[in-house]
């Protein structure tokens, strides 16, 4: 909707102003900063204020028809939510629609007049003249001081204030449809994901029109967006069947453009149904690994949080991420002698401790090591604690994990329930505890309010998280739908062990044949090769197996009550029952009392008839009384 050139177009609500002219939105007098996307979102559910619009609309009007997620829809609406309701009560100024879309709830006035002659309520402030002179003057006398660095002084300055980052085209030219998806789709998730950091302003490619004859050239683009950080990127097709996305960071500093190679990301391209939907979750974690990749670079601004490495510590970084995606423990193992190298060089790099602490995980969990890197990832995690205070959740998740190995549920749920709800990692902390003690149902309803928040958080975190509330409560498919994908010997075994209790012991047969493919070394490795041997009739190999499993964890020094009831359930699975007994037992010392679980789990009911059976059922149940009365919770049978 156009005006003509005499008179501006305002529409006025509550205390906004949109200009759709001057393209600025006013609150209360004062300017607002909106991402042109966004501000064409707000303009177009004002100008329809009362009516619905559609995800359809919005797509064909703001995003020119090309294809977006819903998320990507909701995240923007959720971003003008932001701004609009800041001041307001409990109500939206924007409504969903269920099912439908979206309606601007509040009343609208369109009102049409002169640029020369404007009401007081559009003129800016005094102050903000003022202040406008002043910038120009600091401006003239750096021009005096500083000769010949007048380019970027202002932009310097707003440096100073902001982390912003401008994120190219991935497809530039005329491409195989099938690149051009993947980029417009990864582009757009990326923006969702970068909106909720510490990047205060985030360019999309759509606002880039103007300066796409320059943008092979860096310091064009830096001088028109003010932007501390570029992210550049292409996507190939090395193989048939194979995308790649390569990507370049490139930071502002000192006036030139500094590049860091962040790598490369993998997509195998999908060839059916199953394969679309392993792409979909993908491309969503890939986008996770990029944030975090982008980050601790972003961070440098904020002197405060101890995250200033230098480029060569940067670059070992990035290295050591790539490395630490991989399921390899030599890879793993690699990817924490570059991170000790870091450290080495910057200890004061908090990042750099945070992926220090993840790989010791990694290095129990995948690589079966000792309870030693339990011990390891707590200095870690007190080393990230105290160089960047509140930013991480390291020595939280940490302490859990140490609290849980040593059979101090209480204490640690004592710790973990009044950590705040709206972060998803520290709630699965809450989990975890109700989950030991056996409160499925209070865990699941958490769980169901973190998957609200990100239906990924579980396939984006297979090392030590998995969704196994579900099974527990024999919601097979629910906790299938949550797994991630196939590749990680963690959630492959689960995989297989949900589909072998819930009658599907063909489907875990193929499971497992595909897990041992890689040979996977660690206590869940030699799991995958008990199971298999139960599913092809022979329960002495898998017997010996477990039992093999038992002495390398005493070995190793480690007591997780959830990883001895799962040799609870192989032995009872293999007809051991005397052995299974003597584990479950065993949990229950450990400090896994699911009583309830015990009950219903499909592969305990060659035991439920046995005295022993019940007498630990009963010890557990008293615990887990015990654990009600001390936390005023409902206790669950």
């Amino acid at each position: 909707m156009k005006s003509s050139p005499e008179h501006t177009t305002v529409y006025c609500f509550d205390q906004f102003e949109l200009d759709v002219e001057r393209f600025v939105l006013l609150a209360d007098g004062q300017p607002v900063t909106l991402e042109p996307k966004l501000f064409n979102l707000l303009w177009l559910l004002v100008r329809q204020a009362g009516k619905v619009v559609t995800q359809e609309d919005m797509i064909e009007q703001i995003w020119q028809g090309r294809v977006v997620t819903s998320n990507a829809i909701s995240r923007a609406v959720y971003e003008l939510r932001k701004i609009l309701d800041q001041t307001q009560g409990a109500d939206s100024m924007i409504k969903t629609v269920r099912a439908r879309g979206y309606q601007f709830n509040v009343a609208v006035k369109q009102v049409s007049a002169s640029p020369n002659k404007r009401t007081a309520t559009h003129f800016r402030p005094l102050w903000l003249l003022l202040s406008v002179f002043m910038l120009l003057a600091v401006g003239v006398m750096w021009f005096v001081l500083k000769d010949n660095q007048d380019e970027f002084s202002a932009i310097q300055a707003v440096a100073q204030q902001e982390v912003s980052l401008v994120i190219l085209p991935w497809v530039r030219e005329q491409a195989d449809d099938r690149l051009v998806h993947l980029s417009h789709v990864l582009v757009d998730q990326l923006m969702v994901q970068l909106s909720a950091t510490d990047v205060n302003r985030v360019i999309g490619p759509d606002s880039l029109s103007g300066i796409s004859a320059q943008f092979n050239d860096m310091l064009t683009i830096q001088k028109a967006t003010h932007a501390n950080y570029i992210l550049e990127g292409f996507v190939t097709e090395p193989a048939p069947e194979q995308l790649r996305l390569h990507l370049t960071l490139h930071h502002f500093n000192g006036g030139v453009m500094e590049p860091y190679d962040l790598g490369a990301f993998d997509f195998p391209w999908p060839q059916d149904r199953l394969a679309v939907q392993a792409l979909y979750n993908q491309r969503k974690n890939t986008v996770r690994e990029i944030v975090k990749l982008i980050q601790p670079k972003a961070q440098l601004l904020t002197e405060d949080t101890g995250l200033i490495p230098d480029p060569g510590v940067y670059r070992l970084l990035i290295t050591a991420h790539h490395l630490g995606r991989s399921n390899d423990c030599e890879q793993i193992s690699r990817a924490m002698e570059l991170l000790s190298a870091a450290i080495e060089q910057d200890d004061q790099f908090a990042y750099a401790w945070h992926l220090l602490m993840g790989n010791h995980f990694k290095q129990i969990w995948i690589c079966g090591g000792s309870n030693v890197h339990y011990d390891l990832a707590l200095k870690a995690a007190e080393q990230v604690e105290s160089l960047a205070p509140g930013r991480f959740e390291s020595a939280k998740i940490a302490r859990n994990a140490i609290l849980l190995e040593h059979n101090k549920v209480e204490q640690a749920y004592e710790l973990n329930r009044h950590l705040p709800e709206h972060k998803n990692r520290l709630m699965y902390l809450k989990v975890s505890n109700l989950r030991y003690a056996g409160f499925l149902n209070k865990a699941a309803a958490l769980n169901q309010t973190m998957l609200i928040r990100d239906p990924y958080f579980y396939s984006s975190r297979p090392i030590y998280q998995a969704p196994n509330t579900f099974l527990y409560l024999n919601e097979f498919e629910k906790h299938l739908a949550l797994l991630a994908s196939p590749g990680n010997q963690y959630h492959d075994y689960y995989r297989a062990l949900n589909l072998m209790l819930s009658g599907d012991a063909s489907g875990a047969h193929e499971v497992l044949l595909r897990v041992l493919e890689d040979q996977p070394k660690g206590v869940f490795g030699d799991f995958s090769r008990a199971l298999l041997a139960i599913i092809q009739g022979d329960n002495q190999a898998a017997i010996r197996k477990v039992e093999e499993t038992i002495q390398l964890r005493n070995k190793q020094g480690l007591s997780d009550g959830e990883v001895t009831y799962k040799q609870v359930q192989l032995m009872a699975l293999a007809g051991a029952q005397d052995d299974a007994l003597d584990l479950l037992e065993l949990t229950l010392k450990q400090g896994f009392f699911a009583a309830n679980y015990w009950q219903s789990d499909p592969a305990m009911k060659a035991l439920h008839n046995h005295p022993r059976f019940n007498s630990l059922v009963a010890s557990a149940r008293q615990r887990h009384r015990a654990f009600a009365r001390r936390f005023d919770l409902a206790a669950e049978f």
